[in-house]
């Protein structure tokens, strides 16, 4: 149960980092490629989250 809580947490963190990137889009600053990763982190990360609470 605790290895579901900290995967929360960090679904948590990592979806306002990616709210924040997606927010900063209109913007030179954004980088892509970081996007992408902290999507595919978000995914692996949701899917490990499923496998522990099923």
């Amino acid at each position: 149960m605790k290895k579901v809580i900290e995967l929360k947490a960090e679904i948590e963190e990592i979806r306002d980092l990616l709210n924040t990137v997606t927010a900063n889009m209109g913007s030179n600053d954004c980088n892509y490629e970081a996007l992408m990763n902290i999507s595919v982190k978000m995914d692996n990360l949701i899917l490990e989250y499923i496998k522990n609470v099923g």
